[in-house]
């Protein structure tokens, strides 16, 4: 069967251009199409259709130009479209393929939809889980935070109650010795004598201890001398002020005195630290150039880099209860460190930590007079010893296994009595050697 020729079914030119037949279809679609309501009107819809198909198509409406005769029409072998292809039949089938895809799509969208509702509902539930640990967590840090107040403030009440306590020990003591002053004959006693003589009577017991703090390794007229401290007193040696000279302080019981001069006189600076059984060490333990103390109870070593009445800053556990323990700057990194004495046995670390030693040495035979200190400037401490009155000093330096030393310096200084003081007295970075002693020479 033909039909009349697709240009007049779209009522457009042969001409035309795709716009115009585009807008001719739209036109005729509106009219014809089935969802009308005008089930009669079908045909003719699908005639339009199949028009347009081959119309707006390039490549077949060239052929389908090409087939059209100098009547119009096309040559009747062209299979432009039969009555079967646009039977009202193929139509619905056509329509019920397209409704079933439209309602197998509106099922996806309602799959969809429910598991994206499904997500929803699951995000909002980690959300009320996350929001009701947030505020468990909450609840634990303000719950942890009052009792760490609490435990603050029942710590300052106990310090407090702490303080007022030796406050009043202190008290107590000044009171005691105030009193003991009292009873006591202080200096040199002058008693008239007969036929106007007079005799003299000292009380050596209540004269001040005197030190010598040379420059060299010998007593010369630039020594510095001066009475300071009481026999009881231990003296304590360090650059308190970071100035790089070396002072003295005093210790007594747990209550320490510092003077950063070497001059007699009363403290810059006192605290107390330790207990008064505790043995006192002094070093540069942080290498800021200020010395500061250490306390040791057995083989646990209290460090602290204040110099006041706080606790310690940290404790290092090194060696034996019964070790000789030794200060120095071992490998002159500025930090001074702890060393070990056995006979004649030392074991040192170059760090503050606990633990094994980092390294081993030999000095001299089983001595136990040992002292340390940098005798040449050079940046780094070494061993030294006394037998009686006599010296003997090593530069060696570099703490390794099997290293035997050997001294460097050996002389004869003072009396085998007297307590030795090893100090940097005029800031030369070089330490010699002080002495403190019970009686003027």
């Amino acid at each position: 069967m033909q039909h009349p020729s697709y240009y007049k079914i779209l009522d457009v030119e042969p001409e035309a251009t795709p716009q115009e037949i585009s807008r001719a279809y739209r036109k005729a679609a509106r009219h014809l199409h089935p969802d009308t309501g005008d089930e009669r009107l079908l045909p003719l819809y699908l005639l339009v259709r199949k028009a347009y198909e081959v119309l707006s198509d390039p490549a077949q409406r060239a052929a389908y130009d090409l087939s059209l005769r100098g009547n119009g029409r096309p040559q009747p072998e062209a299979d432009w479209g039969t009555e079967e292809e646009v039977s009202p039949e193929r139509e619905r089938q056509r329509r019920k393929r397209e409704r079933q895809a439209r309602e197998r799509r509106a099922r996806e969208r309602q799959e969809e939809e429910r598991r994206r509702q499904q997500e929803r509902e699951r995000r909002l539930r980690e959300e009320r889980e996350r929001a009701e640990a947030e505020e468990r967590q909450r609840r634990e840090r303000a719950e942890a935070e009052a009792r760490q107040c609490r435990e603050r403030a029942e710590r300052k009440e106990r310090a407090r109650r702490a303080q007022q306590e030796r406050e009043e020990r202190e008290r107590q003591e000044r009171e005691q010795a105030r009193r003991r002053r009292r009873r006591r004959v202080w200096g040199t006693v002058l008693v008239a004598g007969v036929g106007g003589g007079a005799v003299v009577v000292l009380v050596p017991g209540l004269l001040q201890p005197t030190v010598f703090l040379p420059n060299a390794f010998a007593l010369t007229d630039s020594t510095t001398e001066y009475r300071y401290g009481s026999h009881s007193d231990e003296i304590l040696v360090g650059d308190w002020d970071g100035d790089g000279d070396d002072t003295l302080g005093l210790r007594r019981g747990a209550e320490v005195h510092i003077r950063n001069t070497l001059t007699a006189g009363g403290p810059d600076l006192t605290f107390r630290y330790g207990r008064a059984d505790d043995e006192v060490l002094v070093g540069d333990w942080d290498g800021d150039g200020r010395d500061t103390l250490a306390v040791r109870r057995g083989n646990d070593f209290y460090v602290s880099n204040r110099l006041d009445a706080a606790e310690a800053d940290f404790v290092v556990t090194f060696g034996r209860a019964g070790d000789a323990v030794l200060v120095g700057d071992w490998d002159g990194d500025g930090a001074d460190s702890l060393a070990l004495h056995r006979g004649n046995e030392f074991f040192a670390s170059n760090s503050l930590r606990s633990g094994q030693a980092e390294f081993t040495t030999i000095f001299g035979e089983h001595v136990t007079d040992v002292f340390v200190g940098d005798w040449d400037g050079g940046g780094g401490d070494t061993f030294g010893t006394r037998d009686g009155n006599r010296f003997k000093l090593t530069n060696s330096r570099g703490l390794v296994p099997e290293v035997r030393g050997e001294a460097n310096r050996d002389f004869v200084l003072g009396r085998a009595s007297d307590t030795v003081l090893i100090g940097d007295w005029d800031g030369d970075g070089r330490d010699t050697i002080g002495l403190r002693r019970g009686w003027p020479l």
